[in-house]
């Protein structure tokens, strides 16, 4: 083994040009210098892919943005349909609330039309009755009153037919009375 330390041999070659300046297959080396028509191609191929960078990460933006609003419209939604059910039960509560107010105003106009013509019935009954009592109480006065124990032997036959009047005048009112209370 003559040599044993690595040397490259690539070192003591005169330097290459750049991959995008030499010609196809690589032979950078045979080949002549690029112009400047070669220079300016390879300046706008680099300017072409700057712009595809460009133009990838604006789309990467806008599709961001576009995702962004999304959700950003999806939370609008929900607070939405959110405000949307507040609203429903407000308005299944007020059709209620309306609906059984005018349920209720009904039932009391008509309860109370029916008491007010039932107290009106009902005081004239209870003067009927106060009247009926005084008379009752006048009439049974009439007929305690009336004590054969007291008549005279001369004057029974008299009495007798003025108590028997008394008694058919009581009687009729009386029936009348009763009527009256029981109707």
């Amino acid at each position: 083994m003559a040599n044993t330390d690595f040397y490259d041999d690539d070192l003591s070659q005169p330097p290459r040009t750049p991959l995008g300046s030499r010609g196809l297959g690589g032979e950078g080396r045979d080949k002549k210098p690029m112009n400047s028509d070669d220079a300016m191609a390879g300046r706008a191929s680099d300017l072409n892919l700057t712009g595809m960078k460009r133009h990838q990460k604006d789309v990467t933006e806008q599709a961001t943005q576009a995702l962004h609003e999304l959700e950003q419209l999806r939370q609008r939604q929900e607070q939405l349909e959110r405000e949307k059910k507040v609203l429903e039960q407000a308005q299944r509560q007020q059709e209620t609330f309306t609906r059984g107010r005018k349920e209720m105003t009904g039932y009391l106009r008509k309860s109370l039309t029916s008491l007010e013509r039932d107290e009106v019935e009902t005081q004239r009954y209870l003067e009927l009755i106060s009247s009926a009592r005084t008379r009752f109480r006048e009439m049974l006065g009439e007929v305690d009153a009336l004590n054969e124990d007291e008549w005279s032997e001369e004057q029974l036959s008299d009495e007798l037919s003025r108590g028997l009047t008394v008694l058919e005048e009581i009687r009729g009112e009386y029936n009348r009375t009763m009527a009256r209370l029981e109707a």
